[in-house]
């Protein structure tokens, strides 16, 4: 294996998947022999490039299956929520426009076909649906996003057998409420035509997001589909939850003036999510007795398996950088500086735990450097300490005198 290939390995759509007895899907089956769609991912050389020009990164998000769409009710309400109520247009794994009572109807159908219940009745039931989202970086044309989100579609879940419905989200002077990136919803029925099951792993999320941004190229869209250890990136990313969360608490801050009483409610609500479960709980802990002893926290085994995978990263960049050098070609060279100056300014490998404690050993110095700052402005308690002590000196001297 080549130094390119050790350090932006690509797909091999023949090997990576385990036979599975024609009891569920692989995404990547897509573009077989009778498909007239090609299972291409990047080459390494795009994925250079992209690293060096900055492009964003391909976004796709998956749900969990274990906690997907069970009931009839969750079904419905999935599909209202990503048609806001009417507010944008439903398109079926056709490319036509339905309207949401005629696309309720047909979700009515699946439920009929897989017996899905009203109420949950069994925890472990597999999901019956489930929920994905393709995403574009703000100032991407959303007609364009939604072009490539169509084709991904018919080429992933359409080209083998699986329904689905498909709603383009975008801000506008119609939805001024919506975020600033545009990024499509698909709502894909669990099985397909043949009662296949559609299974979603690691491995096919690696391969939409590649399969995507080549098609994404082809709409005119630029973007790099790398792993986060390959960007440098070792803190584990924030949940779906948690970033919705953080956005609700940062409108409320930049929403009208609260007063001190209502500050304190959403930090004692903040506070109770954080500490009702047991393992939070304990992360808090390890801080507080971190910061109070002046100790780093120690380095779990997964992190030391991230500084590995860091080190042998680096020395594979390394390696596809002399390789780029040799090669004479100025393009080649360019990539080669980028990805020398992108390599050599990564941040340390360190822990979400980790990078909190150094975050708030940061602020509480610059807490006690401030509160020994010396400042011509005296607080009204200090002007009456020193006005007491006057007076004691005052009286001493009186004394003295007398």
């Amino acid at each position: 294996m080549s130094s390119a290939d050790n350090f932006l390995p690509g797909i091999n759509t023949e090997e990576i998947f385990k036979r599975t007895r024609g009891k569920v899907v692989n995404v990547t089956a897509a573009g077989g022999k009778n498909s007239k769609y090609l299972p291409r991912g990047l080459t390494v050389k795009e994925k250079a490039a992209g690293i060096a020009y900055n492009r964003a990164e391909s976004m796709i998000k998956l749900d969990k299956a274990s906690s997907g769409i069970k009931t009839k009710a969750h079904m419905r309400a999935a599909l209202e929520y990503i048609a806001r109520h009417e507010k944008f247009d439903v398109e079926n794994g056709h490319g036509d426009i339905v309207d949401l009572d005629k696309a309720v109807s047909h979700l009515d159908e699946w439920c009929a076909d897989m017996q899905v219940p009203e109420v949950t009745v069994d925890s472990k039931r597999p999901a019956d649906a489930r929920k994905i989202i393709v995403s574009c970086p703000e100032g991407t044309d959303p007609q364009k996003v939604l072009g490539a989100a169509r084709q991904l579609g018919q080429e992933i879940f359409k080209e083998q057998g699986f329904e689905y419905f498909m709603v383009l989200h975008c801000r506008d002077e119609q939805h001024p409420k919506e975020p600033p990136h545009p990024h499509v919803h698909f709502l894909v029925r669990a099985t397909n035509n043949l009662g296949r099951r559609l299974n979603l792993r690691k491995a096919d999320l690696r391969y939409m997001r590649e399969r995507f941004a080549v098609i994404a190229k082809e709409y005119g869209i630029e973007l790099n589909a790398t792993s986060r250890a390959v960007r440098g990136k070792t803190v584990k990313a924030k949940t779906q939850a948690q970033i919705h969360q953080e956005e609700r608490e940062l409108q409320e801050r930049q929403g009208n003036k609260q007063s001190q009483a209502q500050k304190w409610a959403i930090h004692r609500k903040k506070q109770a999510r954080q500490a009702q479960h047991p393992y939070q709980k304990q992360r808090l802990d390890e801080l507080r007795a971190a910061l109070e002893t002046g100790k780093e926290l120690a380095d779990h085994p997964i992190l030391r398996k991230a500084k590995a995978t860091r080190s042998k990263i680096l020395e594979n960049v390394a390696a596809y950088i002399k390789e780029l050098q040799k090669n004479g070609d100025a393009e080649d060279k360019f990539i080669a500086k980028k990805l020398k100056e992108r390599y050599s300014r990564l941040s340390s490998v360190e822990s979400a735990q980790q990078l909190k404690l150094r975050i708030a050993k940061r602020k509480l110095a610059e807490k006690l450097a401030e509160q020994n700052k010396p400042s011509g402005k005296q607080s009204q308690a200090q002007k009456w300490a020193i006005h007491r002590k006057k007076q004691q000196l005052n009286k001493k001297e009186n004394n003295a005198e007398r």
